[in-house]
């Protein structure tokens, strides 16, 4: 009986550490969703300081199919 219950306890805490990182996970990619829609959405502002702040000082951008930028 005791084994059985050790069994059971060991998957609760990995099932726990699965969805906690699968929650993380998720709560990640919403973050990375809205700085996508924001950096698309700044786009139609024509502000090149703007989109300037997407970037690191050394960054290239990738709009394909153009060449890099």
């Amino acid at each position: 009986m005791n084994r059985l219950i050790n069994k059971l306890a060991v998957l609760l805490i990995s099932a726990t550490v699965c969805f906690g990182a699968v929650a993380a996970q998720s709560a990640n990619m919403t973050e990375n969703e809205r700085i996508i829609r924001e950096f698309v959405d700044s786009w139609s502002g024509s502000d090149a300081e703007e989109l300037a702040n997407y970037f690191a000082e050394d960054g290239i951008y990738h709009n394909v199919p153009s060449g890099a930028v």
